[in-house]
């Protein structure tokens, strides 16, 4: 398996934590075995990932993809939008924010996220590797999609889309959104004022 991984730390990293799911032959040789694998292609490999992951961490994860390459996640406000989004079903006796938080902790273990570390400060912020990022968006681009303002990019977005972020919105690209009828949630970046705004369509 090791040979297949192209010498990349990173690849190793990410199918060590798909691996670490079970520790049997049949899981193991069925990731072996995988296409993906023979590939030869760092963006197939980081693709055994997500595939992996159960369903309800499949939704926690796709939504991130959404967010501009480089972003900061705090993990605080990322466990409540999940919440908002009705992506955590916790058990009787936890709460959704312990729920959550396993969620988000074992999307860390598996190197989907990487904690940011400051000299003089103490933040909970995490980031999403660039190579992460890029083969996610376009494993999950079906639901969720990171928007440019123009209209061309809007003409190649599936109307099944779910969650949407566009960096600097004009308003004759807002008109353009109404035709995504399944729209969960909506972002809104503006570099110049490093502001953002977010909407949760009904």
């Amino acid at each position: 398996m090791v040979k297949k991984l192209l010498g990349s730390p990173l690849a190793t990293k990410v199918i060590g934590g798909v691996l670490r799911d079970k520790l049997d032959e049949s899981h193991w040789r069925k990731v072996l075995e995988s296409n993906l694998l023979d590939d030869n292609y760092i963006h197939s490999i980081l693709r055994l990932s997500y595939i992996f992951l159960p369903n309800p961490l499949q939704n926690c994860f796709a939504f991130c993809c959404k967010f501009p390459q480089y972003h900061l996640f705090n993990r605080d406000d990322l466990l409540q939008m999940w919440i908002s989004l009705d992506f955590i079903q916790p058990p009787q006796g936890m709460t959704m924010e312990d729920f959550g938080g396993r969620y988000f902790d074992v999307l860390l273990k598996k190197a989907l996220f990487d904690k940011v570390k400051y000299d003089c400060i103490v933040r909970d912020d995490y980031k999403m590797h660039d190579l992460i990022h890029e083969s996610a968006s376009k494993f999950f681009a079906q639901e969720c999609v990171e928007a440019l303002d123009d209209e061309r990019s809007f003409l190649e977005i599936s109307e099944t889309l779910r969650h949407l972020s566009v960096l600097n919105a004009q308003p004759y690209i807002l008109r353009k959104i109404e035709k995504f009828k399944h729209l969960h949630s909506l972002f809104l970046f503006y570099k110049a004022s490093d502001e953002d705004n977010e909407f949760s369509p009904e």
